[in-house]
This record gives C-alpha cells, sequence and structure tokens, in this order.
C-alpha cells in the first residue's frame, strides 16, 4: 500500500519536472505543513501552508499542472491537480475517474498529462 503522504509527494515530484518554476514550487514543497487531508471514496484534497521565507511563484493563483497515476485494481488511475493561491502551494486535489479506490492504494507509476 502507498500512503497519502507518499502518493501526494510523487505526484508533487512528478509535476515540478516539467512545470517552468518547478524548483520554486518543489522548495515550497519541502518547506510544508500539512494543515488537512479531506478524503471521500473518489478522491482528497491536501492543503498546505508554506513558509512565508518561501520564494512565491509568478502564478499567483489557479491550477499549475496535473499528472495521472497508474493504480493496481483501478481501470484508469488517479488524477491530480496542484492548486496555487498567492503565488504558494495550497492545495493537492487527487481524484478518480468514475469509480472507488480500492481498499489499499498501490500506485504503479505516475505521469504528467
Amino acid at each position: 500500500m502507498t500512503s497519502f503522504d507518499d502518493i501526494d509527494k510523487m505526484a508533487i515530484q512528478t509535476i515540478c519536472e516539467t512545470y517552468e518554476e518547478g524548483a520554486i514550487l518543489m522548495d515550497q514543497y519541502l518547506n510544508a505543513k500539512i494543515l488537512q487531508r479531506k478524503t471521500s471514496p473518489v478522491g482528497w484534497f491536501t492543503d498546505f501552508h508554506v513558509d512565508s521565507n518561501c520564494t512565491c511563484l509568478s502564478v499567483k493563483n489557479g491550477d499549475v499542472g496535473n499528472a495521472d497515476a497508474r493504480v493496481k485494481d483501478m481501470k484508469r488511475g488517479i488524477g491530480f491537480l496542484l492548486w496555487i493561491e498567492d503565488g504558494m502551494l495550497s492545495c493537492l486535489e487527487a481524484f478518480t475517474y468514475e469509480e472507488n479506490f480500492p481498499e489499499h492504494i498501490e500506485v504503479i507509476s505516475i505521469a504528467n498529462n
């Protein structure tokens, strides 16, 4: 089973690989604390608080990247959107494509889409 924290990290790392300000975004993630994680049978939201000493992104608000995960025992896997608020990492949204998560989530791979 892959933990929520590990899945979040893999998704954010994957998004940072192709995002033009990926190094800044990764620094924000490494200096962030998880405020809360809201889960449902078809997804979750991980809300972050980033240290105010981190560099802001040029994008102030909105989503800055997405990725998809292949997951054992899921037909279409998990999608991810990374949200920014006031130039800082705000939330990672994870969602399924019309199916519930298996009892144990086992990520096979994550890639940008």
